[in-house]
């Protein structure tokens, strides 16, 4: 009798939707941006929620060429780009069959190819990854590339290291790599610093255990580990950054500490733009403002399961997975913060690069579940303003993703299900959802009704009473709700 799990797990491999793949040699199904997971609904899930929430898009190398870009992209593990002839008639189907032609996916239709057939590559599978493997004599794969001028990007993974090159002067016959290639991009222009990032990332993705080349800067090897970059620009802060420079900068622990040690740079004021790398036990600040991109500051603390980090107006934020919780610093108060499905943990002040020490408690600050596995703050048109450093207090939370909406059909959705074009029911009427906003982490109550029904959303969520509007938090059993 036919397995029915084995069936539906062929059926789902079958069939897997853009922005997942299956890796057969590790059994795991793979985001685009290089998230690995053992079941395809954890992958779903998680492809699902970043692109409704926009927090880590899922990165497309074909997105490099969406302005017309010229240039190639190779990717062995793609079977329906591997061809045994240059025709294309006949499909590689196994490992240890050789490759005559491999098509690009850019969109520019500039395939390699090798018309000897004693010169043709070899597709590999094994425990590393998947590779075209040539025999370092007279294997080549070749492409005729237009003239791509002088200031060309070249990135590939071998089974060794992975590559970019700057600078590249790239025009007619080029001759792809002849080592164990898991991957070939090549494109006409230079990438930002986001764009090196993720394509390394992508790249790094594609073989296990992967050591990097030489040609790659420092900023770009350490984000190969990173789980999260976040490009702060304080501009965009409600202050403009002036925070940054102001009298409670410059007397904060941090502006005054020592600079140019292990977690500490050469710079005093916290960069206009700054690039926030977060690892998994660890966050480092680049300073954006200098091309050389210098270490700015750096944790030294011990931190486990880092999974997200952001920034808003003088304040970041770092999610941990495992039930972890979600640290938080506060550049102007030199505060460190831990909310966890336990206890809110106010530390005394530090600097940015110090220890946790002398811990007070509140069990009112915790979060309704310290898994915290993405992150993203906005400043609210009406947000407090926090009394000490005169800024508008980011939000980081709002209603929690199990809360049902009710949908002008009659049926509810919860609220992480609803999208952009849904109609909803309201207490002005049905009206479609124009756009929407995740709010983070923050503090959350649960709401009981006399019908029985319960919502939990944050506690400065406003409620519609019989006596105006009034913070969830501030309800009480004698105010008759309204509305949501």
């Amino acid at each position: 009798m036919s397995n029915p799990k084995s069936i539906y797990n062929e059926f789902i491999r079958a069939n897997l939707p853009v922005g997942i793949t299956y890796d057969e040699v590790r059994a795991q199904y793979v985001t685009g941006n290089g998230k690995r997971f053992p079941t395809y609904l954890q992958a779903k899930w998680y492809l699902d929620y970043i692109i409704k929430f926009g927090y880590s898009p899922v990165f497309s190398v074909a997105s490099l060429f969406s302005g017309g870009e010229a240039g190639v992209w190779y990717d062995p593990s793609d079977l329906d780009t591997l061809f045994q002839d240059t025709a294309g008639t006949t499909s590689v189907t196994t490992a240890g069959q050789t490759v005559g032609l491999m098509l690009d996916k850019s969109g520019n239709d500039l395939d390699a190819t090798q018309a000897t057939a004693a010169a043709r590559p070899s597709y590999i599978v094994d425990a590393d990854g998947t590779f075209i493997q040539h025999d370092l004599v007279d294997d080549a794969l070749t492409v005729t590339l237009p003239d791509m001028g002088t200031e060309a990007t070249v990135a590939y993974v071998t089974r060794s290291e992975v590559r970019l090159l700057e600078d590249q002067t790239i025009s007619g016959s080029y001759t792809l790599p002849t080592q164990e290639i898991a991957g070939f991009v090549a494109i006409d222009r230079a990438l930002t610093i986001v764009e090196k990032v993720k394509l390394i990332q992508y790249l790094a993705s594609k073989v296990e255990g992967v050591n990097y080349g030489a040609e790659i800067d420092r900023l770009t090897l350490i984000a190969i580990n990173a789980v999260d970059v976040f490009v702060y620009d304080t501009s965009k802060d409600s202050d403009g950054g002036a925070w940054r420079t102001g009298a409670l900068a410059q007397a904060s622990s941090w502006y005054n500490e020592t600079l140019n040690t292990t977690t500490r740079g050469s710079r005093k004021e916290f960069p206009a733009v700054a690039v926030i790398v977060a690892e998994a036990t660890k966050v480092t600040i680049y300073d954006g403002d200098d091309p050389a991109l210098p270490m700015w500051a750096a944790t030294s603390v011990g931190f486990t399961n880092i999974s997200c980090v952001a920034s808003k107006n003088g304040k970041l934020v770092l999610g941990r997975s495992g039930g972890s919780g979600a640290h938080s610093y506060d550049f102007l108060k030199g505060q460190w913060y831990l909310r966890n499905a336990v206890y809110l943990y106010t530390y005394a002040p530090s600097s940015f690069t110090g220890t946790f020490t002398g811990a007070v408690t509140d069990t009112a600050g915790k979060i309704v579940n310290g898994a915290v596995n993405d992150v993203a703050m906005t400043v609210l048109p009406d947000a407090p303003i926090d009394a000490a450093t005169g800024l508008p207090v980011p939000t980081i939370a709002c209603l929690v993703a199990e809360t049902e909406v009710a949908m002008a059909d009659g049926s509810t959705k919860r609220l992480d299900q609803v999208v952009v074009g849904d109609v909803v029911k309201t207490l002005e009427g049905e009206h479609s959802v124009l756009n929407w906003w995740d709010q983070g982490i923050k503090d959350v109550v649960e709401l009981e009704f006399d019908g029985g029904q319960k919502i939990t959303c944050t506690a400065d969520h406003k409620i519609r009473t019989t006596e105006g509007w009034v913070e969830a938090g501030d309800l009480t059993d004698a105010q008759e709700v309204i509305g949501l």
